[in-house]
Formats: structure tokens, sequence, C-alpha cells
């Protein structure tokens, strides 16, 4: 993944997409958030191609021509995580100060670290995570 930054357009098209779960058209995109035009959505798609970060999944017939409807390559996930990866300190201190300062803007203290000991689990026995939640 191209681990350069989401602008806010294109982090809000992404999130239109993420939260959508099937491709969609750029003027789909467009009905999504009034707040762009299509000019916009159209060249952020392009943006957004570039990076590998969508994809052209189908080309369709929308009305009498033909359009490409547009996908996510990388999930919502994969997108934070690597954000989180990019910021977090690689110093022992800090990354546990980073944890600490987490577990303190939960609401639920308790299931966070619940959570963090769940991960921390399936990790020590076999390597990876499961979705939590």
């Amino acid at each position: 993944m191209n681990t350069k930054r989401l602008s806010n357009r294109e982090y809000d098209i992404m999130q239109i997409l993420w939260n959508s779960g099937k491709p969609m058209l750029a003027s789909d995109i467009l009905r999504a958030d009034a707040d762009m035009n299509i000019n916009t959505v159209q060249s952020t798609l392009r943006n957004l191609l570039s990076r590998n970060l969508v994809c052209v999944a189908n080309i369709i017939t929308s009305g009498k021509v033909l359009a490409r409807t547009y996908a996510p390559v990388v999930s919502a996930d994969d997108y934070i995580l690597s954000e989180l990866c990019d910021i977090l300190p690689s110093e022992p201190q800090r990354r546990a100060a980073f944890f600490e300062a987490y577990i303190q803007m939960c609401s639920d203290k308790e299931l966070a670290l619940d959570e963090l000991e769940q991960m921390i689990q399936e990790y020590r026995e076999n390597g990876q995570k499961t979705k939590i939640g």
C-alpha cells in the first residue's frame, strides 16, 4: 500500500466506498456527499487509482453511456493500521506511553484492556489476531 497519507477529500471518498460495501459510480459517490462536485470526485478517483487504493471494479451502462464502478483495494482497517504504524513511536518507553494514553481515553477501560489482552494472547498462540467485536 502506498503509505502516503490520504488528503481530506481522498479520505472522504474512501469512507464512502468503505461504507458502501459495493462498487460505486462516481455519480453515486457524488450523491453520497453533496459538498463535492463531479470534477472533484473524478479527479480524486484518478489519484486514488494511480496510488492503487481503489480499482475499477466494472464497466457498466449508466443511462446511455458506459461508466466505471470503483471499489477500495485497501480496507479501512488496513489504512488505519498503516497510519498508526507511521505515527507509533519506535522507542519502547514512548510506545508504552501511547498505549497507556489509548487506554486512558477509552470510556470502558476494562473492555479496552480485555481486547488488548485477547489480541496479545492470540498473537502469542498463533502469530496472528482474529477480529474483535
